[in-house]
């Protein structure tokens, strides 16, 4: 593992990223940004736990169903001709910051700021993809984030492991809260 180059490891993750985006009307400047966001950069001499990163991480980004699985979320939102990729990450990064406060304050995703997070991001979702914030694209939000799965969170702990940093400075908690308030609140 120690041996594979840079250019080895970014080969990885942009595989992953071309066959998750292959026929998805995906922003290629967007994904650009993810792949050099998440290709490992690890130390001449890497430490165990990014030696474990890497090789975990592989496998994941190497896993059929792994690849299908986002597959899936990415074709549902950028499958549309209004979708906004930076204005979505703004809006993600707010309601990022909110679900943090929320989680100091003490409150359950079940709770009223919960139900107001998943509001909001029920409305921004639409309106940055062009939708209207009714039943049917309700339940299909509702859908994305009853069926995440728990392997796109680990992504990015295991990118800040090798980066050196500790898996809890991604924003993992904070999404883990808000797929759960959609969950919650967003159920018929």
């Amino acid at each position: 593992m120690t041996t594979l180059s840079r250019a080895e490891r970014r080969s990885v993750v942009e595989r992953f990223y071309q066959q998750v985006s292959a026929d998805t009307n995906i922003d290629p400047a967007w994904m650009r940004e993810k792949i050099e966001s998440s290709v490992p950069e690890l130390p001449d001499e890497p430490t165990p736990e990014q030696c474990d990163a890497w090789i975990e991480l592989a496998s994941i980004l190497n896993d059929p169903g792994f690849v299908a699985n986002m597959r899936s979320s990415v074709k549902g939102v950028w499958d549309t001709d209004a979708f906004d990729a930076n204005a979505y990450q703004r809006a993600s990064e707010a309601l990022t910051v909110k679900a943090g406060q929320a989680i100091t304050e003490g409150f359950e995703p079940t709770s009223e700021a919960g139900n107001a997070l998943a509001r909001e991001l029920l409305e921004t979702s639409a309106r940055l993809m062009g939708r209207e914030p009714n039943q049917e694209f309700r339940k299909w939000l509702h859908s994305q984030y009853a069926q995440h799965d728990p392997r796109a969170s680990r992504y990015w702990e295991l990118v800040a492991v090798m980066k050196g940093q500790s898996p809890q400075s991604s924003p993992n908690r904070e999404w883990l809260w808000i797929a759960a308030a959609m969950k919650h609140h967003l159920a018929d």
